[in-house]
């Protein structure tokens, strides 16, 4: 219902700045008689101008809402005016062209199409521009819109997870105490990988209740994260195992910052998904950081064809990552997912600000 008010709203401009356009610039004809000492004018309108004016301002609609929907939205992804500006020129230029052929045919009936200058010229020329000034008014209104939108469902998102946060949270210090404890026994009774493996979960742990409530963290914390989930999860594994894990970081990550726990989910899935203790299993991970964008990859092997993630289980925490990119990354990311017969992964790619 709210979309057909927006439409019924629009058609109703069009309609009502074309009729005013009409009036005030349409050709009329006036007689002026005197009956009986009484003058009485009357008025004829060209209704070839109402053709005119009414295909013209279809053209123009077509520049307006191709600024709107198609031009405006990758300026704002790209933020490059040279792409941009050219591009809505070569449209405006060729909306005044097309209207200069249609008076062409309705003003001269039909005369030569190359007659290319004429007053109306002028009132076309200056009509466009106030329609695009409209629709530049309204890309930026709806983009304002849109940002205010996204921020009032992202202080939402994070008072809910923060409510939930406090609900389930234990102790942090009895519980880094409880894992130094541990991690004392497992040295005294000489268990290595257990010890290592106890280390690991308390970096975890610790960044999910510390580091991860800021806004932004340094990608270099992030990726000792995963590192420390890395080495927890490969105490599933024996050396029996046919297993690969092939992760590298290219570029410089010191000066980087991103969102928490951002990159882990396509990890966890990964493992959760791309192994199999009774076959070959590969695990392949990837970050580079050139110039201005992030590139992160996963992919592992699929040696389990009916595993849960093709079965749609798994969509959750990728839903619940997209929804994370919306907010926080509107119109700076993009994330390709790939599910192959053999090999799934993903691939997203950040615009560093």
């Amino acid at each position: 219902m709210k979309k057909a008010v927006v439409v019924l709203l629009h058609v109703f401009f069009w309609v009502l700045t074309t009729w005013v356009i009409y009036l005030a610039f349409g050709q009329a004809e006036y007689d002026v008689t005197n009956e009986n000492g009484i003058v009485k004018t009357n008025v004829w309108r060209n209704v070839r101008d109402a053709w005119y004016f009414s295909l013209n301002n279809i053209s123009k609609a077509l520049l307006v809402y191709l600024n709107i929907f198609w031009l405006f939205p990758r300026y704002l992804k790209t933020r490059k005016l040279s792409n941009y500006l050219p591009t809505l020129a070569i449209l405006l230029v060729s909306t005044l062209v097309v209207e200069q052929m249609i008076s062409n045919m309705i003003i001269f009936s039909g005369g030569p199409i190359w007659v290319m200058v004429s007053p109306r010229l002028f009132l076309n020329t200056a009509l466009s521009f106030f329609y695009l000034g409209i629709s530049f008014v309204y890309c930026f209104a709806r983009s304002w819109w849109q940002n205010e939108q996204q921020k009032s469902a992202l202080v939402q998102e994070k008072l809910t997870t923060e409510l939930a946060f406090l609900k389930a949270q234990v102790n942090p210090h009895f519980l880094f105490n409880t894992l130094n404890n541990l991690y004392s026994m497992a040295s005294k009774t000489d268990s290595p990988e257990l010890a290592h493996g106890i280390e690991r979960l308390s970096q975890l742990m610790r960044y999910m209740l510390y580091d991860s409530n800021s806004e932004t963290v340094p990608l270099d914390k992030e990726l000792d994260y995963i590192k420390s989930f890395i080495e927890i999860q490969k105490l599933r594994l024996s050396e029996e195992d046919d297993f690969v894990l092939q992760f590298s970081v290219e570029g410089n990550t010191k000066a980087v910052r991103i969102a928490p726990m951002l990159l882990i989910p396509f990890v966890e899935n990964a493992f959760k998904h791309g192994i199999d203790f009774k076959e070959s299993s590969v695990i392949k991970i990837e970050l580079m950081v050139e110039e201005h964008e992030l590139v992160f990859s996963v992919f592992n092997s699929c040696p389990n064809i009916g595993t849960a993630m093709e079965k749609g289980k798994s969509g959750i925490g990728l839903e619940n990552l997209k929804r994370r990119l919306e907010l926080l990354y509107y119109g700076l990311y993009s994330l390709e997912i790939r599910e192959d017969q053999d090999v799934h992964g993903a691939i997203l790619k950040l615009r560093l600000t």
